[in-house]
């Protein structure tokens, strides 16, 4: 945490972003001060983050991503892959923080989790592909909670119109990493602010 209060104070202090001015905020969530996910290699079935990535195999490395927020998906009675995948696509395209037509999030994979996908043949780009054409909402249903896309720059779209919760089935898009204790399969979905850079950075 102390990293991230350093940073808070040196904005509010030296930059003039007070809330209520130039700092727009509205509700206070723990990533705004610390959201730190140290992936579990080994108990991963894939090959790590980094590696996807870029950082040659053996290098520790570190990405960063501006987190909106973050929401559980406790599932310890799927029975297959594709019920899992159906619970983390309703996660993944809730309504509630949808903002922009589309965005990214990275989805926190329990070691039971990412175990059961691999071992129904499913590699993360295959993940990334299932969720992109499950995770999302049509016009109507995005129109019919007041989010409709319509009268926007990006529209018109006709009802049945189907918007995809994120933007693309790409690793900058949809990162996935493994991680969390192995006592209860629950993963997680970190919800990102637009998009981010999709790079990792060796640490030395």
């Amino acid at each position: 945490m102390t990293i991230p209060r350093a940073l808070g104070l040196t904005v509010r202090n030296g930059f003039g972003v007070i809330p209520q001015q130039l700092e727009q905020a509205t509700q206070g969530v723990p990533g705004r001060w610390f959201h730190c996910v140290g992936e579990d290699e080994e108990s991963s079935p894939w090959a790590p983050h980094s590696a996807e990535t870029g950082v040659p195999a053996g290098r520790d490395a570190v990405s960063v991503v501006q987190a909106r927020t973050s929401e559980l998906i406790d599932n310890r009675s799927f029975r297959s892959a594709g019920e899992l995948l159906r619970d983390l696509a309703d996660t993944l395209q809730r309504m509630g923080p949808w903002i922009f037509r589309s965005s990214s999030a990275v989805l926190v994979l329990n070691p039971a989790h990412a175990r059961a996908l691999h071992d129904e043949g499913l590699s993360k780009q295959d993940v990334r592909q299932r969720l992109l054409e499950q995770a999302g909402h049509t016009e109507a249903d995005l129109a019919a909670a007041g989010k409709g896309l319509s009268d926007s720059s990006f529209g018109p779209f006709a009802p049945d119109h189907f918007h995809p919760a994120v933007t693309d089935a790409t690793t900058a898009a949809l990162p996935i990493v493994v991680a969390g204790s192995s006592n209860a399969a629950i993963s997680m979905v970190v919800r990102v602010f637009s998009t981010w850079s999709g790079r990792s950075f060796s640490v030395h």
